[in-house]
């Protein structure tokens, strides 16, 4: 562990490195809250008005010099907001040397000695700022492409499907063209094969869209992945997993009568060699796979994921002894790969892909001929523009130096790209490299961030004779937080090539909060929510629901506390894994009059209030879209029962809806309404709904004229008031915030209408879009005084910002994964594996092995950026588990649970700290306090 002293002179030439060393590449990895911005711009301040001045004074008369010094500097960042913020803060740094100040960061020896000098350039540059590039590696490649569309062979007026909905279209046009085609001559009955077999054309479109999303080549698609050589080596891999599993195993679980899992297992193991054993061709592979699929029927897939996790029963405990991480070892690897081979399907996989590959080909031909990119095509037609020799030189010979910004999350790609320009080729050619990032940041891998290419590309700029420096000077949070951060992370984040960094201290700057001015309490605490119900009962953890309705009440509690003494609550930080709990915790923060923003939520297309109003905008707008129609029926604005529903259908109800205002409407619904059963539970409090049916039917046919006729906002104004939807939801449980939504939706929807020139079809693909990707949209909320709103947001989100006070909740959940299907697949040695709609390749267990590997890497570096956003004060609130049992390996807690210091041993701690009539104590600098859960009690008061 290298000491304080030595981190700090190490900064120290970093600081210095990055403002004098333009000659060489250089990687500065800069650690949390070390002012990787500040270095950043420090580098362009120095070059611009020393060497860089210097360079183009030399190639240009005296007017244009500042305008060609900053025309010929390139910074990449990772978001819009992050260049924005650097091109104001440059701004803002040449204002302050422009007026005699030297800028926070920068260094007085690299600077022109003479004041004067520094003044008159920082001034010139200033009047010359929007020459600098700064942008995002999408906004520079699209930039290259623009310039050069012939060598990148794009279209000149190439457009960019930011939310794919081209893509969608063009898709959906090609599936219409492929069926009419067949339809005519009959000549390949591709989609009838796949009809036969339970395959709609709703799932090829949702195929075709994945294996566009994951740019699978054609080529692939070309290829039969169970070939005899395939399928060899499939049967050589499982085998082998199979021996590892019964090398260690040696029969002792079968052997044991009372231990029924052992013997199921050790059943299914024989069924497997037994189908292996069979499997001597492509041919036999179906039979193989249904076979291994009746063999782990039984529930035995799970019995090797609870081994794989060391969670044995007692029984299997006293079998195995102190075998038990043995087990776990030789149980995850059989157990995936068994989990692909339950799932093969070679016939189903061969019928889509006959199909997928004609469409494949026909959907990116006229995304071509129309001129659209998508972002991934950028970076990969940049990247093979720059590997031809003359559009290379032609774009380095406008480069002095190129600056890379959260280097730790480009992509192999990305790297391409960088290489070409700065590290292939003539040395004199290439121009100066700074690459800034903090691997132990990565946490992107989901969105293609890899770490084993940001090493690779680290070691190529070092053989290149560049140089690596890092910075350790943290000017962000207390000390205490960053004794507790070295704690938990040191012995959690252990170095693995390509996978995992090694763990770097950080030297605080900070002074200390005086704990006085909270109570005593210290920086950090650490939140127990266990159940204290029944004093006589022992203390224990909680369920899932139960725990985050603990931490949310006593995180309402708190907010109010320090609302209360004073605080802003604009500086504090609240964080979270995932959004599937929002609610919960939001609600409590309502009952307290507390005022939060909920900061890229996709749950607002997902609201039940935001649901109904879309499906009545799009059962307006069209006529035959009976789901959405059901949707409005059913909902609380209309109140249509579930039982009247089938009645309803059979008099033909969707299709007189299709012809609006119609006469016949009420003797329809009181003929349905006469076969209603009368029997129904619950019935009875909903009488009349056949009443508002009608009447909602009404005000369709009305809508329906008012749409066609009216301007946009007198349409939408027509809608909110014949429909009553927000009087209804604001009579419902929280109804000002459903209100609030509503309103947001309405104004959205008055901007649709607009920018669709009124096409029906604009505004129903918008719709549709947001709905299904969820699209980013702050919840509805009441105005509140700018800056007194408590932050609301994922851990993924909150990266790059800080907080005063950080709340870390839900430590114990496990990681979920994103996107309920899993990848859909990638390259491993040299070709690719995937699968289409659950049918997976044969090698399809390696990209699940890389995916899961990733992820677990991830899982430590997500939390040491949640635990590093804390500027004063960091609460981690969990649902710690009981005596002798470890934390979920997918939580938080199984890193917490390795802190160097040692976690208490809770159920003793708590025990004790509730006979004492305290609530917690100070242990290894964290303060432990336990949560009181009581459903009774009332929400913490509102503040007056």
């Amino acid at each position: 562990m290298t000491g304080e002293a030595d981190l700090r002179l190490a900064d120290a030439r970093a600081r210095e490195a990055a403002q004098t060393v333009f000659d060489r590449p250089l990687v500065l990895t800069a650690g949390a809250g070390t002012g990787k911005t500040s270095a950043l711009v420090a580098r362009i301040v120095a070059w611009c008005t020393g060497p860089g001045w210097e360079r183009a004074a030399a190639a240009v008369e005296a007017p244009e010099v500042a305008a060609r010094v900053l025309r010929r500097v390139v910074a990449i960042t990772f978001t819009e907001a992050a260049a924005a913020e650097m091109a104001e803060r440059v701004g803002q740094a040449l204002a302050g040397l422009e007026a005699g100040r030297i800028p926070e960061g920068v260094l007085e020896a690299v600077l022109p000695a003479d004041p004067a000098t520094r003044s008159a350039r920082a001034r010139a540059l200033l009047e010359s700022l929007d020459q600098l590039v700064v942008r995002t590696i999408h906004a520079w490649c699209r930039r290259l492409l623009a310039a050069y569309p012939l060598e990148a062979r794009v279209h000149p007026a190439f457009e960019i499907d930011a939310d794919e909905s081209v893509r969608a279209d063009v898709v959906r046009e090609a599936l219409e063209r492929s069926l009419r085609e067949e339809w005519a001559d009959g000549s390949d009955a591709v989609f009838a094969d796949l009809a036969r077999a339970g395959i709609g054309p709703d799932v090829l479109e949702r195929v075709l869209h994945e294996a566009l999303t994951a740019g699978l080549p054609t080529e692939a698609l070309d290829e039969d992945p169970f070939n005899d050589e395939r399928v060899a080596e499939f049967r050589a891999g499982l085998g082998t997993a199979v021996d590892a599993f019964e090398a260690v195993d040696r029969g002792r679980m079968a052997q044991a009568k009372k231990v029924k899992r052992g013997v199921a297992v050790q059943q299914a193991l024989d069924a497997t060699r037994q189908a292996l054993g069979a499997l001597d061709s492509a041919s036999g592979l179906a039979a193989c796979a249904a076979a291994l699929r009746e063999a782990w029927s039984g529930g035995q897939l799970d019995t090797l994921r609870d081994w794989s996790r060391g969670t044995l029963r007692k029984g299997e405990t006293a079998i195995v002894g102190g075998d038990a991480g043995a087990y776990a070892g030789v149980a995850d690897p059989l157990r995936a790969r068994l989990k692909l081979a339950v799932e093969l399907d070679p016939a189903r996989f061969r019928a889509i892909r006959r199909a997928l590959a004609p469409l494949v080909r026909r959907v990116r031909s006229e995304l071509r001929t129309r001129g659209v990119e998508s972002y991934d095509g950028l970076l990969e037609n940049t990247a093979r523009l720059l590997e031809q020799p003359g559009p290379r030189a032609r774009i380095r010979a406008g480069l002095d130096q190129l600056l890379v910004d959260e280097f730790q999350d480009t992509d192999r790609t990305q790297c391409r790209i960088l290489r070409s320009l700065a590290l292939d080729g003539d040395p004199e050619s290439r121009p100066g490299l700074f690459l800034v990032g903090d691997p132990k940041q990565s946490i992107y891998g989901w969105r293609s961030a890899d770490l084993a290419a940001y090493e690779d590309f680290v070691s190529r700029v070092l053989d290149a004779g560049g140089e690596s420096c890092h910075l350790a000077l943290n000017f962000r949070s207390v000390p205490a937080i960053l004794d507790e951060v070295e704690r938990v992370m040191r012995p959690a984040m252990r170095y693995a090539p390509g996978m995992q960094p090694e763990f770097a201290s950080l030297v605080p700057t900070v002074d200390p909060v005086d704990p006085e001015a909270r109570d005593g309490r210290p920086a950090v605490e650490y939140w127990v929510s266990w159940d204290r119900r029944d004093p006589a009962a022992e203390p224990g953890p909680l369920r899932a629901a139960e725990a985050a309705e603990a931490e949310a009440r006593a995180l309402a509690s708190d907010l109010s506390r320090l609302r209360d003494e004073g605080t802003s609550l604009g500086g504090v930080g609240l964080l979270f894994r995932g959004r599937s709990d929002f609610d919960v915790y939001l609600a409590a923060l309502r009952a307290a009059d507390i005022t939060y923003s909920v900061e890229g939520d996709r749950g607002f297309y997902r609201r039940r209030e935001i649901i109904e109003a879309s499906a009545l905008v799009r059962a307006v707008i069209d006529p035959h879209d009976s789901l959405s129609l059901l949707t409005w029926l059913r909902s609380a604005s209309v109140g249509v029962p579930d039982a009247a529903l089938l009645p309803l259908w059979r008099e033909q109800l969707p299709s007189l809806c299709a012809d609006l205002p119609d006469a016949r409407m009420p003797s329809v619904v009181a003929q349905a309404l006469e076969r209603v059963p009368s029997d129904v539970p619950g019935l009875e409090r909903i009488r009349g709904w056949d009443r508002s049916l009608v009447d909602a039917l009404d005000a369709l046919g009305a809508l329906r004229e008012s749409f066609a006729s009216d301007t946009p906002d007198v349409f939408v104004e027509k809608l909110r008031a014949r429909t009553a939807i927000e009087a209804t939801e604001s009579a419902r449980f929280l109804g000002a915030y459903r209100l609030a939504n509503l309103d947001r939706f309405f104004r959205e929807l008055i901007a649709r209408l607009e920018a669709g020139d009124r096409d029906p079809q604009a505004v129903l693909r918008g719709l549709r879009t947001s709905l299904r990707i969820g699209q980013e949209e702050e919840e509805g909320r009441s105005l509140a005084p700018e800056g007194e709103a408590v932050r609301v947001l994922t851990i993924h989100r909150a990266k790059g910002l800080d907080f005063e006070h950080v709340y870390l909740l839900q430590a114990h959940r496990e990681t979920g994964s994103r996107g309920a299907k899993g990848p859909f697949g990638g390259e491993c040695d040299g070709r690719w594996e995937y699968r289409l709609d659950g049918a997976p390749t044969l090698g399809f267990a390696q990209v699940l092995e890389r995916v899961q590997r990733v992820a677990e890497a991830e899982q430590v570096r997500t939390l040491y950026v949640a635990l590093t956003r804390a500027k004063r004060r960091l609460v981690v609130a969990a649902s710690w588990p009981a005596a002798g049992a470890e934390p979920k390996p997918g939580s938080f807690l199984s890193q917490l649970a390795g802190r160097s210091e040692g976690v208490p041993a809770l159920e003793a701690f708590v025990a004790d700290r509730l006979q004492a009539g305290s609530s917690g104590a100070v242990q290894a600098g964290a303060y432990w306090r336990v949560p009181a859960l009581d459903p009774a009690a009332p929400p913490p008061a509102a503040a007056p």
